[in-house]
C-alpha cells in the first residue's frame, strides 16, 4: 500500500467555474510549458522536486474551457531547473 509520502504533491490546482467550465490554472515556482496543439486545443506541462503535472486544455463548441491534468509517468522527461 502507497502511503502519503510515495505519492508525488499536485504540482497545479485547476479551479473551476460553477458549471464546470475552467476559470484559472495555478501553480507556483515551478517550469512551465504551454503549448498550442490545435484550434481550441492546448498541453500544458509543469514540472517541480522531479515530478511532471500534464493539463489538456480545449475549448468547448459552446465556447466553455474544459481542463483535465494527470501526473505524467515520464519521469526521465522530466524537466526542474534549480
Amino acid at each position: 500500500m502507497e502511503s502519503d509520502q510515495d505519492c508525488p504533491p499536485n504540482i497545479i490546482e485547476v479551479r473551476r467555474n460553477p458549471d464546470g467550465s475552467l476559470d484559472e490554472i495555478v501553480a507556483n515556482n515551478c517550469f512551465f510549458h504551454l503549448e498550442q496543439m490545435s484550434d481550441g486545443h492546448w498541453w500544458m506541462a509543469v514540472s517541480k522536486g522531479g515530478y511532471r503535472q500534464v493539463v489538456n486544455i480545449s475549448a468547448t463548441a459552446a465556447g466553455k474551457c474544459e481542463a483535465f491534468s494527470e501526473m505524467d509517468d515520464w519521469p526521465d522527461m522530466i524537466i526542474d531547473p534549480k
